[in-house]
């Protein structure tokens, strides 16, 4: 299956591997704020910016499973796999859904089909 393949690909290396928005409201989070430190907790004021890295949460253990850096084309949940406004499984779940998805899609396709072609 050519589109699990390229999902598959794109979860464990993310053309976009991170995304930044700011808090909706203030949260209260665990953090370690260097190598060497305990772990404590830090209330971030409403519209605090912070970044999340994808090519972290799409190799997440306890949504993956202890399988979670192996290339698996098979996997039934790759539409669960995080972009940079949410999971691609809830394309409403966001104020917009990535601009580029199926057009990158249709174009990792193409070419791969012409990849195929010339061997």
């Amino acid at each position: 299956d050519p589109i699990s393949f390229i999902k598959e690909t794109v979860r464990l290396d993310a053309p976009v591997t991170s995304a930044t928005c700011a808090f909706s409201e203030a949260q209260t989070l665990p953090i370690n704020f260097s190598c060497c430190s305990k772990e404590s907790t830090h209330t971030f004021p409403k519209g605090t910016a912070h970044a999340y890295a994808l090519s972290m949460a799409n190799r997440d253990t306890t949504k993956w499973g202890p399988t979670a850096n192996d290339f698996d084309p098979a996997r039934v949940d790759l539409d669960d796999m995080v972009g940079w406004n949410g999971a691609i499984s809830n394309r409403t779940g966001a104020s917009r859904f990535c601009p580029g998805h199926d057009m990158s899609i249709e174009v990792i396709r193409a070419i791969t089909r012409d990849y195929e072609e010339v061997q």
